[in-house]
């Protein structure tokens, strides 16, 4: 599966006129068997989808989009996993659905150490938990580390 993902982030971070025939073919054939959204998407959709595309990398704990955000783009998850929170204050909504358990503490990347330099007097990084309270209430998990492909 890594190999796919790899001909992919190689097609996609290509400029987009030099994407071109099978490599695009391949990216298409994936979206369709992987991506539910896009697979009674036609061809031509498809193409102008991955010609048009852009790779984009995230760290752990980066925040891609927030809510009340305008949502004007798509992502697909190629490699790792997002949580996603919702602040029911922000949404009007007190009875959010929980599609999945919330991790526990000791899987949760919410707890996971992360790098700290701030109040160090030698400049040595610290560890510290990552508060994940300020987005609200934990609500799913789209993919696993260990597969790929799913949107957000």
């Amino acid at each position: 599966m890594a190999q796919i993902t790899d001909q992919i982030i190689d097609t996609i971070t290509q400029p987009p006129a030099k994407r071109q025939g099978a490599e695009m073919d391949v990216v298409i054939s994936w979206l369709r068997r992987r991506v539910q959204i896009l697979q009674n998407v036609d061809k031509e959709t498809l193409t102008e989808i991955v010609r048009f595309c852009y790779y984009d990398s995230a760290s752990r704990d980066d925040v891609i989009i927030q809510q009340g955000d305008h949502g004007d783009r798509m992502f697909i998850l190629l490699r790792g996993s997002a949580l996603v929170y919702i602040d029911t204050s922000l949404s009007g909504e007190e009875d959010v659905f929980i599609a999945s358990p919330a991790p526990s503490p000791t899987r949760d990347p919410s707890h996971a150490p992360v790098a700290n330099s701030q109040g160090s007097p030698d400049g040595k990084k610290r560890s510290r938990a990552l508060d994940r309270s300020k987005y609200g209430r934990y609500i799913m998990k789209y993919g696993r580390d260990d597969q790929e492909s799913y949107v957000a």
